[in-house]
């Protein structure tokens, strides 16, 4: 649990996470936004992993959050779960026109937010 953003990680200005297969588990996480993963001008590949029950408390992000061109490339990981309690993608958010999520054979299942369940 974090106070302000990115539950169980947290990257800004250039920051890279790499996860591979089956390796992480980003589960029953929460924070104001970001319930899991928080990103500024960052970048997050991940690849067969799992984000479940994480919860933005009260902002954007259930799973993961996407500020400032960051970027999450992933492949055949489950979104499954995660709340955006009064914010926007409860899967996974990208909250800027210049950030991008680019997903691949991933799952994205019984997720809740005000606007785009599964990603915004």
């Amino acid at each position: 649990t974090a106070t302000v953003s990115g539950g169980a990680a947290y990257a800004q200005s250039g920051s890279v996470i790499t996860t591979t297969f089956n390796t992480t588990a980003w589960s029953e996480n929460s924070a104001p936004a970001g319930g899991a993963v928080s990103l500024s001008a960052s970048l997050l590949t991940s690849a067969g992993n799992t984000f479940n029950g994480n919860m933005a408390t009260s902002g954007n992000g259930g799973g993961v959050l996407l500020l400032f061109t960051s970027t999450l490339t992933d492949t055949g990981s489950a979104f499954t779960a995660n709340t955006a309690l009064s914010g926007d993608g409860g899967g996974a958010g990208a909250m800027d026109p210049n950030s991008r999520i680019t997903s691949t054979m991933s799952t994205f299942s019984m997720n809740k937010a005000e606007r785009g369940a599964g990603i915004f």
